[in-house]
């Protein structure tokens, strides 16, 4: 039987999750990776968060916009990160 998935739209991309629920980390993990994404984390906590991006080592931060109650979209700038990386807030 033929695999269904979406194959390739993300193919190769690096994709950082920062998400304090834990059912929306394992979505957003299970999509990713289904579109060809390699899922770095995901990682709950916010100074583990800005440690990770400081790091680099992906292309992509999907950033939790209310993790753990904090306005935690104030941190990506404030926060170094390597300059190839994209920013995408949600708030699910």
């Amino acid at each position: 039987m033929p695999d269904e998935r979406p194959q390739g739209d993300l193919q190769a991309c690096r994709v950082l999750v920062i998400e304090d629920e834990y059912f929306i980390a394992r979505e957003l993990q299970g999509v990713l990776a289904d579109h060809g994404a390699m899922v770095v984390g995901p990682v709950a906590e916010l100074s583990e968060a800005m440690t990770r991006v400081s790091r680099g080592g992906f292309d992509v931060v999907m950033l939790d916009i209310n993790l753990a109650g904090s306005a935690s979209i104030f941190y990506c700038r404030r926060t170094p990160a390597p300059a190839h990386t994209l920013w995408f807030c949600h708030r699910l």
